[in-house]
């Protein structure tokens, strides 16, 4: 048993001391394994296993494996899922998330990044006779066995030190440092970057999505519920949007998460972005929403956010995925609190938006038959706006919505309205329309946001955050008002973790996802809807300009019989047709072809600053991959 516990801070029974030694003031989480070790003024997280080591005035982040026989001391901070070898020693140092640090290793006053590989025997070497000084890693650096690296030293990401090597100078990202008497740099691609991709089985671009009762079912949604429930009974948010087996569906997942002693907060039927907000404000562990977002009613998904309300990133998602096949967690009685008359704080906040009033003017909602078909006609009349309400009460995105935006463009002409707004099935996408009638898509969208932000002294950043598919046209716009625009890959996700990562203020992309960082870290339609309405009383004519763009997207789609035929975008003859029309484009436009994240489908984009030629190579494109596509499968 454990002996001369003081001051020591833990409650779960799952924790496990053998022969352990605590002095001082401790805090150990929840199903820790520790055997055989010292352990003085630590901070101890979740999931962590300690064996015959000494861990002294320093923190070890969840799910981190240490020893044995290894001394982390003095104000070391070791991150999340790390693993420490034998007979390491690691002081006044920071390792970030997923490294590995082998045996026999030393790590003093050094800075380290996340997914690094440091061999065995490697010594940072801190102290020069008269100073100490630090040195830094990158992230997804190799650094092999034997090495010494001399403070203070810079090695960027992605550089490879080979086998013996000492580093006393800088190391660029992606050079190969190798040499024992004079070190020799050198440029390298990495072998060890492609251990560092994640191929998740059922996590997509957002979330887990599919055919209800066969790819979505209640068996995969109580794994989901039971990989949250792992490493300590978790309180969870949980909305769903207005599907048939919406309720089926939270129903298993409530009824797995409070066998396992978690606490469920029902908010019902709400936007995505609603249980982001109050996932955070009620400081959860998780917000979940059952949702499959534009898709039809067939389809039901998956989206869980972390506790600051923020989608799980891919590393995240691929652990969970790694914990579905957990099984004995200990039962333990949960509950269930019904949060349901809590959605005014939401509302509050979002007619609160600088307390303007939007009395002026008429505006047409379609809700998609959604999450949004209470919620928000309640806001706009809130605000005292001439309101009219469609797709409220039939099958969620059943030709309505932010997909189909001929029927808000007809109604918002028809009924002389100021401005039309399309939502998706959770809210968390917005199709525009302006006092002319025409569609404005999410760059146009976040082209007149970036406009209001840099107006008003909101950009400090002076970036704003869109995808690869971003238009040529509306960076152009977006660069003429003095901002920078920064690109990543097509999914929200991906912009709010760059919007994250550098504090950026203002994101969105194509499909109608914004997010504005200071207010809420989600794609919100009915907030985007009604800072766009706040805009329109300052400004309706850049509603109407914004449409003077001479770059032309043509997008098409090729419909997949089964997910596994994405992999043919990797094969030799879709390289050598990708490559042909690229270099028939060439500096007047670009060429974008991409498997879906959350359909079976492939995606091309072409974009040129002439219609018909991006219409020609769209089909051109398109018919060939089909034709690509029934040859793979032998159907002719």
């Amino acid at each position: 048993m454990s002996k001369n516990i003081k001051s020591f801070t833990n409650t779960n029974l799952q924790t496990t001391f053998k022969t352990s030694v605590f002095v001082g003031n401790n805090s150990v989480g929840e199903n820790c394994r520790i055997y055989n070790s010292y352990i003085e003024n630590a901070i101890i997280e979740d999931g962590v296993e300690i064996i015959n080591s000494v861990v002294k005035n320093c923190r070890i982040c969840n799910n981190c494996k240490v020893g044995p026989f290894s001394h982390i001391r003095d104000n070391a901070i070791i991150g999340e899922n790390c693993r420490i070898g034998n007979f390491v020693e690691i002081k006044n140092s920071i390792i970030k998330n997923e490294t590995k640090v082998a045996h026999l290793s030393y790590i003093g006053d050094a800075d380290i990044g996340e997914n690094c590989n440091i061999g065995c025997g490697v010594i940072f070497c801190n102290y020069d006779g008269f100073e100490k000084k630090r040195s830094k890693v990158g992230n997804r650096v190799f650094i092999g066995s034997n090495c010494n690296i001399v403070a203070p030293a810079y090695i960027d990401d992605e550089a490879y030190i080979a086998c013996g090597t000492t580093i006393d100078t800088n190391i660029k990202k992606g050079e190969f440092g190798i040499g024992r008497s004079r070190v020799e740099i050198k440029n390298f691609v990495n072998p060890y970057l492609k251990n560092f991709t994640f191929e998740n089985q059922y996590f997509g671009t957002d979330g887990i999505r599919g055919v209800y009762g066969e790819f979505l079912t209640t068996d995969l949604v109580r794994k989901v519920a039971r990989s949250l429930c792992v490493n300590k009974p978790p309180k969870i948010m949980l909305g769903t949007d207005t599907r048939p087996s919406g309720k089926i569906l939270a129903d298993a997942f409530v009824n797995e998460v409070v066998k396992y002693g978690g606490e469920v907060y029902e908010l019902g039927i709400i936007p995505t972005a609603c249980v982001a907000f109050h996932t955070a404000l009620f400081n959860c562990d998780y917000g979940v929403m059952i949702t499959a977002s534009h898709n039809p009613k067939e389809y039901n998904g998956i989206k869980i956010l972390d506790k600051n309300g923020i989608k799980l990133s891919e590393k995240q998602e691929n652990h969970l995925e790694k914990l579905f096949k957990v099984k004995n967690l200990k039962k333990i009685d949960g509950k269930i609190i019904d949060l349901s008359t809590e959605k005014n704080k939401y509302f509050t906040a979002i007619k609160n938006y600088n307390k303007s009033s939007l009395e002026d003017l008429r505006i047409v909602l379609d809700c998609a038959n959604g999450a949004s078909s209470k919620i928000a006609p309640l806001i706009f009349k809130g605000l005292n706006a001439d309101v009219i309400a469609m797709h409220t009460k039939g099958e969620i995105n059943d030709k309505c919505g932010c997909l189909f935006p001929e029927n808000i463009k007809f109604l918002t002409e028809k009924y002389h309205a100021d401005l039309g707004f399309a939502f998706d099935g959770d809210a968390d996408r917005i199709i525009a329309i302006n006092h002319k009638g025409q569609i404005l898509n999410g760059d146009e969208i976040l082209y007149i946001l970036t406009w209001y932000y840099k107006k008003n002294n909101l950009l400090k950043s002076n970036r704003v955050v869109g995808t690869v598919l971003t238009n040529l046209g509306i960076e152009n716009k977006i660069k003429a008002l003095g901002v920078e625009l920064i690109r990543t890959p097509v999914g929200d996700k991906y912009i709010i973790e760059e919007m994250q990562k550098n504090g950026y203020e203002l994101g969105g992309e194509q499909s109608g996802h914004i997010i504005f960082n200071d207010l809420i870290p989600s794609g919100d339609g009915v907030l985007t809807a009604r800072v766009l309405s706040h805009i329109f009383l300052e400004n309706k004519n850049i509603f109407s300009t914004v449409k003077d763009n001479k770059y032309i997207q043509i997008q098409k789609d090729v419909s997949l019989q089964s997910l596994n035929q994405k992999q043919i975008i990797k094969s030799k003859e879709f390289i050598n047709l990708f490559n042909f029309y690229k270099n028939k484009i060439g500096d007047n436009g670009r060429l974008i072809i991409r498997a879906s994240g959350t359909e079976p489908k492939i995606r091309i984009m072409v974009e040129t600053d002439e219609a018909n030629t991006a219409l020609v190579y769209a089909l051109e494109i398109k018919k060939k991959l089909i034709k690509m596509l029934r040859k793979s499968l032998n159907i002719f």
